[in-house]
């Protein structure tokens, strides 16, 4: 027996619309969970969306963090050499010999070229090597007997860190002679 007020299909409903009833309930039912899934996927993703903006948030913050750390590394190891540089300049005086001022400039350098060595800065090397616009900016050719393209002289020192330049080396490059 049927609920109250459920249509009986013995009490005359037809039992083609019976079957469409029960099709509509079945239906009914269906949008009912489809909506319930929904909801819960809608859900899920503002949570996952909240979390995804949180991390990133945190990524950033990381690579600023590193980034400080580095920058404190650097400025660590150029302290250093300020301090060696600022101990040459009190120590000459108008009555110091040129010899020691060159000699103490050439220390300098010395020590200027560890430092960007431990900082895995290497110079680029130039002398007699074939122009390569990766490495190189030519910044003026002169006629030789060399082989063209070739680097006669270095105007300015490049760099490279970890196979890439940092600053291109200004050079002179060879082009054919007139003649």
């Amino acid at each position: 027996m049927n609920a109250p007020g459920t249509p009986d299909s013995a009490a005359g409903v037809p039992p083609t619309l019976q079957e469409k009833l029960n099709e509509l309930e079945i239906l009914q039912q269906s949008l009912q969970d489809a909506k319930a899934r929904a909801d819960s996927y809608y859900e899920q993703l503002v949570r996952l969306t909240a979390e995804f903006e949180n991390f990133r948030k945190r990524s950033e913050q990381r690579i600023e963090q590193a980034r400080a750390v580095g920058r404190d590394e650097v400025v660590e190891k150029v302290l250093a050499f300020a301090d060696a540089l600022e101990l040459a300049q009190r120590s000459v005086t108008p009555q110091t010999p040129a010899q020691s001022i060159i000699q103490g400039l050439k220390l300098l350098g010395s020590e200027l070229d560890r430092l960007l060595k431990s900082l895995g800065v290497e110079p680029i090397d130039t002398h007699e090597k074939p122009f390569d616009p990766a490495w190189h900016e030519a910044v003026e050719q002169v006629e030789s007997n060399k082989p063209e393209g070739t680097i006669l002289g270095e105007i300015q020192r490049g760099y490279a860190s970890h196979g890439r330049a940092l600053r291109h080396a200004r050079v002179r490059v060879s082009t054919r002679n007139s003649k």
